[in-house]
């Protein structure tokens, strides 16, 4: 291929599928470049005040995923254990709260938790941090999203556009084509379907597939509120909150690993397009004074993020549609296409929890596994 910027593998995304992806074939000694569209690594993992990757953990909460299962998560257990990453419990005792009127008092009683459910010291984003942390930082392209691909020879030319809003104004008016000679689709399908020129090289099927395919949590907003201390705990309550007046539907305690950061986080139950942060905020200020008492308006700090307005993770149609949980995609989707030059990572085509931490894991897996074995029979040949 004739062009000076050339790579024998291109990731696409850099979310925690495309990092696994990437960790383990920069580990293998592959060439290996990835293309994040947005301003940071993790795609949809975003954590509060984490300290670097080697310095003192400092997290002070999720914004993204929270939680994984390793008694029924294979995936993660085993990266739990290689990274040497450490889990706590989710706090669950104590009575949790029934907000089920605005007028009337809340009412109180257990709820049954998950079993099995854990949290992350450092949160999710200690993943991202480690499995970036195999990956050389001139490998790694951010506010880099795909416009166009189309095959070239025994390879593909991709050709990159700056995001909607770019990551670190002002960026280079033109950003560089690649050359590789495969490649790792590690984006939110509905995204790639939608926005890429694919010039042919995926056909119809797939890219019908990946149209069906709904973004876990793309439409949705999440809130994470910073308190002094954990009042709720001195009450005797769990911090959860089972709510039908909203606007949020379930709290949970959030406070960090060892009691340094008391915080509560929330999921929005309003639709997007109502989700105004000068109506939100004070709505769920109201809330939290409603379930907790008085205290609970003591909030630090408040951070609302609302993943349907990032436009290179959630797509019209994840709008268009009620929120649902991606299902086991066919078999076709976990293979390779494109004479085996071509694999998908995302976390939505995991054949186990699609969707969730232990889905990215699974995917980058496997495509990195693909990919080393095209890249074996082609040097065999």
């Amino acid at each position: 291929m004739s062009s000076s910027n050339t790579c024998d593998v291109a990731i696409i995304g850099g979310g925690l599928a495309g990092l696994t992806a990437g960790h383990l074939l920069n580990l293998a000694g592959i060439d290996v470049q990835l293309f994040e569209a947005g301003s940071k690594l993790g795609g949809r993992i975003q954590s509060l005040g984490h300290a670097p990757a080697g310095a003192a953990i400092a997290d002070h909460g999720d914004l993204g995923p929270t939680w994984v299962w390793p008694p029924y998560q294979q995936a993660v257990s085993k990266w739990i254990r290689k990274l040497d990453l450490s889990l706590f419990e989710q706090y669950e005792t104590g009575n949790a709260v029934l907000d089920m009127q605005m007028d009337g008092p809340p009412g109180y009683q257990p709820l049954p938790g998950q079993h099995g459910m854990a949290r992350i010291v450092g949160g999710p984003q200690a993943f991202v941090n480690a499995m970036a942390a195999g990956i050389n930082d001139d490998k790694i392209h951010l506010g880099h999203e795909l416009s166009q691909v189309s095959e070239n020879g025994d390879g593909f030319v991709l050709e990159f556009a700056n995001p909607p809003n770019p990551p670190n104004p002002p960026n280079p008016p033109n950003l560089p084509d690649w050359s590789a000679n495969r490649i790792i689709y590690a984006a939110p399908l509905r995204v790639l379907a939608e926005r890429v020129n694919w010039n042919g090289v995926l056909d119809d099927t797939v890219l019908r597939l990946m149209r069906a395919t709904p973004t876990w949590m793309a439409a949705q907003a999440k809130v994470v509120m910073l308190y002094e201390h954990a009042f709720w705990r001195e009450a005797g309550l769990s911090g959860r909150v089972a709510s039908q007046v909203g606007p949020l539907v379930e709290i949970h305690d959030h406070t960090n690993f060892d009691g340094t950061q008391a915080a509560l986080f929330g999921f929005v139950g309003w639709p997007a397009e109502h989700r105004q942060k000068e109506k939100l905020e004070p709505a769920i200020r109201a809330q939290l004074v409603r379930c907790f008492g008085a205290e609970a308006a003591n909030i630090n700090e408040i951070h609302i993020q609302d993943w349907a307005t990032k436009t290179n993770i959630c797509s019209p149609l994840d709008l268009a549609g009620p929120a649902e949980h991606p299902q086991a995609l066919p078999e076709l989707m976990a293979g390779a296409f494109s004479k085996n030059r071509i694999a998908f990572a995302v976390a939505e085509t995991a054949s186990q929890h699609p969707g969730l931490i232990d889905g990215a894991l699974e995917a980058g897996e496997r495509a990195a596994l693909l990919m080393s074995n095209q890249r074996a029979a082609t040097v065999a040949t």
